[in-house]
């Protein structure tokens, strides 16, 4: 069974004036073509015009008509060593559709929390905290960020490695892991651990229910909701408890 079900698209076609200034015909003619290209899964290639014709429910002529204007402004093209004799194609369709690799997908991730921490900070400041520069001295700042930024690089690294091995934790034993799997692995990873993740994927197989939902569902009543911090300070808790416990004996 082909996994090509979805396909991607950027939000960046808003702003391209190619697609923006598409007519309404056009401008579905041209989403249709990509559909049809993720289908025959050729890196952009498009079925014979008489397929489309009849696929899309309309004239061999007019959409032909149509897939020339869809040329003329860019957005496809004819490749053919003979006149009579070629195809078309979707320009870029390759490139836009191949999968996000784990390092970029950590650094898109990465992005999206400094961006984050960076708004938390702004808005300590101007809601009456001292900027930083007031308290600390340039060389004090550039000595914490040095620190800083190897302790992130330790832990990226490491945080990429868990991801790449949980990736193909689940590929062995749920299936292909498609990019929107992926994401959801990543956030589980920083939410909950990579052992308390692997544990939830080996009870979802053993259950013989291998749904992401059904994995998320473990490690919320696994963890009654709480975050892997608030687990691990918890488990510490209980560990001294016991301990004062045992010794009071």
């Amino acid at each position: 069974m082909k996994n090509n079900f979805w396909i991607k698209f950027y939000l960046e076609v808003l702003d391209d004036p190619k697609v923006a200034r598409l007519n309404d015909t056009l401008w579905r003619r041209f989403f249709e073509c990509c559909l049809l290209a993720k289908d025959v899964n050729l890196g952009g290639r498009l079925p014979n015009v008489e397929d489309m014709a009849w696929r899309l429910r309309e004239d061999d002529t007019q959409l032909t008509q149509e897939l020339e204007s869809l040329k003329r402004v860019g957005l496809l093209e004819y490749r053919a060593d003979q006149p009579l004799d070629g195809y078309w194609f979707v320009i870029n369709f390759d490139k836009r559709q191949s999968p996000i690799d784990v390092s970029q997908r950590m650094a898109a991730y990465r992005n999206r929390q400094n961006t984050t921490n960076l708004e938390s900070v702004t808005k300590r400041n101007e809601n009456g905290y001292k900027p930083v520069t007031q308290r600390k001295t340039e060389l004090e700042l550039d000595k914490e960020l040095e620190l800083d930024k190897e302790l992130e690089s330790e832990e990226e690294l490491q945080q990429e490695e868990q991801l790449e091995e949980l990736v193909q934790v689940y590929q062995e034993n749920m299936g292909h892991a498609s990019q929107v799997v992926v994401d959801e692995l990543l956030l589980w990873l920083g939410e909950y651990g990579f052992d308390m993740v692997v544990d939830a994927i080996q009870i979802a197989v053993k259950a013989n229910i291998k749904t992401m939902r059904y994995i998320g569902g473990i490690l919320k009543k696994k963890t009654k909701g709480k975050t892997k911090q608030e687990v691990e300070e918890n488990e510490q808790g209980d560990y001294y408890r016991e301990l004062a416990k045992q010794l009071g004996q």
